[in-house]
């Protein structure tokens, strides 16, 4: 067995082999992973939640059982596309009288982030008269009036609707058609108004006197 440290993926890229083949990762403290031995097979390996490291194995299957690879060859750890990798071949039974440099099985190790749980969303929520809220009321309440004052004409009153008017900065006052002058607008630019009897009369910078 080879020992190996960090979260990698493996892959296998390569097989020549008359038996099946395999690859063995005992995680220690932890899971075994299987990878079968045919070209294109992948597994992440991540023994980031027990931080102890994983053993490797190549097998091969004779008469029913799984057998260790007679040999395990490393190649050299190098950068490819971004990212650290390793060749790993394996020769599964040594014959007599021959070379026996046939490369049975190939793997490629490649070094991998661990995996991480998905971020849960959580929302908290701010109950009534908490600083927040009322931080909240507040600007809320002053965006409202700095809209109010920027929406009233400047000089005398302004009647926002029937019977309501609004002071402003100026002298004089303004109103819409009034139904006591027989619907014409009243307007002042310096007069002023008095009650009496339930009447409000106003008199406009003329001297005359309009009463509703």
């Amino acid at each position: 067995m080879t020992w190996y440290e960090g979260p990698c993926r493996i892959t296998v890229v390569g097989v020549d082999a008359d038996w099946p083949q395999r690859i063995v990762v005992e995680i220690r403290r932890g899971e075994t992973v299987v990878i079968p031995g045919t070209v294109g097979a992948s597994e992440l390996i991540d023994d980031s939640a027990c931080g102890r490291g994983w053993d490797l194995s190549l097998e091969h299957e004779y008469d029913g059982a799984w057998r260790p690879n007679v040999r395990a060859t490393q190649g050299r750890w190098a950068d490819v596309d971004g990212v650290r990798s390793q060749l790993v071949w394996s020769k599964d039974h040594d014959w007599p009288n021959r070379a026996n440099r046939e490369r049975n099985v190939v793997i490629r190790i490649d070094r991998a982030e661990a995996r991480r749980p998905a971020a849960e969303r959580t929302t908290r929520a701010v109950p009534v008269g908490t600083g927040s809220a009322a931080r909240e009321a507040r600007t809320t309440a002053a965006t409202g009036e700095a809209r109010a004052t920027a929406a009233a004409p400047r000089g005398g009153w302004t009647e926002a609707g029937s019977g309501v008017r609004v002071a402003t900065s100026g002298g004089g006052w303004a109103s819409g058609p009034d139904p006591a002058a027989g619907g014409r607008p009243v307007t002042s630019s310096g007069g002023g108004t008095g009650t009496g009897g339930g009447r409000t009369t106003a008199t406009d910078g003329g001297g005359a006197e309009v009463s509703w």
